[in-house]
């Protein structure tokens, strides 16, 4: 994601920003890709004309991490506290005018224990009415986000030990595999075939599919932030919670409501993006929420591709958040992908940022067929894996029978 990002963008497209943030973040290997991605991500989300600067803590100090239209190191931070003065508190969110009339606005970096181990500040020179609420709050979940990813790489280079054990969990895979397992009866108007393969032996991706009666399918696919042991047990909680809401026939907004609800109550520090639909195969209606994930593709019969089904809400677990329901109608013999962004990533290694149009060129030069589609995907996946290594990788692919 690169700085040419518009400076003015509307709700849906920031929406689509944010989960796309999520991530291009949290999927970064090395401190230099988070050099490069971050400043595109806010720039686009807070205005073309702004300036950035994310320090970490050393000993008492903050040392400078990345910085954009900076022209020298610490200035960020110096005018924030120069500007807040006795009252300065940099371990927590901060909105104010710094002396030469310039909007600021400022977001904690946290570590593992939830303590300050930094900070990102914007200025918008332009602006002197300050930042807007709304906008402090985008901030802050790019902060989130960035506490995370600092945390993950510190873990790796810290404890290499530790990421040797979570290579090592076959028998946590099979369990997990035994959790995503499940298909759908040959009667019921639509066939599916999924590609899943996670990056270590377990995964936070998930998916869940479901015959609901009459007709109607349910499904659900998902990221949890990060990967291993860990994502895979908040995984295999929302898989379980998915399937209930899924079963007292909630609609996927509602699903998605719900689970966000119960995420919330869990005190964790992972936040997920979903997408859930429901399928009426009888009369070929799609109905699909999303909370900060990709948009869905469609296939039709004589090859036309699109996207459809974006965000309408952020990631779970990330704010409070109310859900809305989209109607896609459908037509015999159509195809409907879900994926992850781990996909995307393979699609166009490593940094991910054009897998979507990709993606949606690859479904339109596949074989008009779920299974051959899912195959040709795998082939890609695994050519990226020789390349190195990836997020978990997981589409669904959904053909209405004729």
């Amino acid at each position: 994601m690169g700085l040419s990002l518009l400076s003015t963008i509307s709700a849906s497209d920031e929406t689509t920003l944010v989960a796309k943030s999520s991530a291009s973040i949290l999927v970064a290997r090395t401190l230099d890709d988070l050099r490069e991605i971050v400043p595109g991500i806010v720039v686009g989300l807070l205005g073309r004309d702004v300036r950035l600067e994310v320090c970490t803590r050393s000993g008492g100090d903050l040392v400078p991490l990345l910085s954009h239209g900076v022209d020298r190191p610490g200035r960020l931070v110096e005018a924030l506290r120069r500007a807040l003065g006795a009252t300065a508190r940099l371990g927590a969110p901060q909105a104010c005018t710094s002396h030469t009339g310039h909007a600021l606005v400022s977001a904690p970096l946290l570590d593992a224990a939830e303590d300050a181990a930094g900070i990102v500040v914007v200025e918008h020179p332009g602006r002197h009415s300050g930042f807007t609420r709304h906008e402090q709050l985008v901030l802050e979940s790019v902060a989130a986000l960035l506490s995370l990813a600092i945390q993950r790489l510190d873990a790796a280079r810290a404890d290499p030990e530790q990421r040797r054990i979570q290579l090592d969990r076959g028998a946590a895979r099979r369990v997990q595999r035994k959790l995503l397992a499940g298909g759908l009866p040959p009667d019921i108007g639509v066939t599916a075939h999924v590609a899943y393969e996670p990056a270590f032996d377990v995964g936070g991706d998930f998916f869940k599919m479901k015959a609901l009666g009459d007709r109607l399918v349910g499904v659900t696919i998902g990221d949890v932030s990060g990967n291993g042991v860990s994502a895979a047990l908040v995984m295999a909680r929302l898989s379980s919670d998915i399937e209930r809401a899924l079963a007292a026939q909630h609609s996927p907004a509602a699903v998605l409501n719900e689970v966000n609800d119960r995420l919330a109550e869990l005190d964790s520090d992972r936040f997920v993006t979903a997408s859930c639909l429901r399928l009426d195969t009888r009369r070929r209606q799609l109905t699909i929420a999303n909370a900060g994930h990709l948009p869905l593709v469609v296939r039709r019969r004589d090859g036309s591709t699109f996207a459809c089904g974006g965000a309408s809400g952020m990631p779970l677990g990330t704010l409070p958040c109310r859900y809305e329901d989209e109607e896609i109608p459908l037509r015999a013999s159509d195809i409907v992908l879900l994926a992850t962004d781990g996909l995307l990533e393979a699609l166009d290694y490593p940094s991910g940022r054009d897998g979507l149009s990709l993606l949606l060129q690859l479904v339109e030069d596949a074989p008009h067929d779920a299974e051959a589609m899912c195959a040709r995907i795998r082939e890609v996946v695994e050519q990226a894996r020789r390349a190195g290594p990836l997020d978990d990788t997981t589409c669904v692919a959904l053909q209405l029978q004729d």
